[in-house]
């Protein structure tokens, strides 16, 4: 005996056989976006890595250009000075004294600077929180007063 196809034998065949090509339709459609989206992120990594190198060579020049300036102001102070060669400035004169500039700390030493008692609270030069500009002709009547 002969075992007959029926209808139900190929209607399963050829729904396995669309779901099977279903799969690799869709696998190969993700396979694509992924592609896709790497290439995005490797170009994103390239112009990444294109800023960083010109955000470092523009901070060089920067570094560079502040210290040629720098160098300048040096060169045009030391030149004012009367300096003009490294020898002079590598042994300087063992008989010139050395004079130090004092403390800031100690240049304000004048009395009203140092003196915190009450007996200079009464001049108007020493007292802060004098209200001698404050006056009620300063203040608009309609505005209440903060």
């Amino acid at each position: 005996m002969k075992p007959k196809l029926n209808i139900h034998t190929i209607v399963l065949c050829l729904t396995g056989i669309l779901f099977i090509a279903g799969l690799f339709y869709i696998s190969w459609t993700i396979r694509q976006q992924i592609n896709s989206a790497n290439s995005d992120f490797s170009t994103f990594e390239e112009r990444l890595q294109e800023q960083k190198n010109s955000l470092e060579s523009a901070q060089s020049a920067f570094a560079y250009a502040i210290q040629s300036e720098k160098d300048i102001l040096n060169w045009r102070a030391h030149k004012a000075d009367g300096i003009s060669s490294a020898a002079q400035e590598a042994d300087p004169d063992p008989n010139a004294s050395s004079d130090t500039k004092p403390s800031i700390f100690s240049q304000n030493t004048a009395p009203e600077y140092n003196d915190f008692s009450d007996e200079n609270a009464d001049s108007d030069s020493n007292n802060i929180w004098s209200d001698s500009d404050d006056t009620s002709e300063n203040y608009d009547s309609d505005q209440p007063v903060a």
